[in-house]
């Protein structure tokens, strides 16, 4: 038996497949994420690779070894990573903080607890400061974000 209805093309919604897979990966577990890249990366590398960077979060950090977190965050400044952090998983910001140095881990604290002003906008950029240092030591073999 066959499908009868007729769709109509004005109903039809436009896909962007790209943006769609990269909304996917955003929100979907960390094991499966990993998965899923490292199967496509067997087929596709390059494309892999592009569809990780785009796509990384910093709840994908929070699923990271406590060896590779501290890499990354060793590697920013304190207030930056203070800043990143806010509207993370507090489970995220114990394991970021624990990372650091007792000073370098209470700078970004008070950062963390400190209202700041365009609050929404410069997490945004302090998020994407941490995660750009992130593909740096994914991009040198230090960390493995797939």
């Amino acid at each position: 038996m066959t499908n009868t209805t007729k769709e109509d093309p004005k109903e039809r919604i436009p896909v962007n497949g790209k943006a769609q897979i990269i909304d996917m990966l955003r929100v979907m577990p960390v094991d499966e994420r990993r998965a899923l890249l490292k199967n496509m990366g067997q087929m596709d590398k390059k494309r892999t690779v592009e569809l990780m960077e785009l796509s990384i979060s910093m709840s994908n950090i929070e699923g990271l070894e406590e060896s590779e977190i501290q890499l990354i965050v060793e590697s920013c400044s304190a207030p930056v990573l203070g800043v990143a952090l806010k509207n993370c998983p507090e489970g995220l910001q114990r394991k970021a903080l624990r990372s650091l140095d007792r000073k370098k881990a209470e700078e970004a604290f008070e950062m963390l607890s400190t209202a700041i002003s365009d609050e929404k906008e410069n997490i945004m950029r302090a998020q994407r400061r941490v995660l750009q240092t992130a593909l740096d030591l994914h991009k040198k073999g230090a960390v493995s974000l797939i």
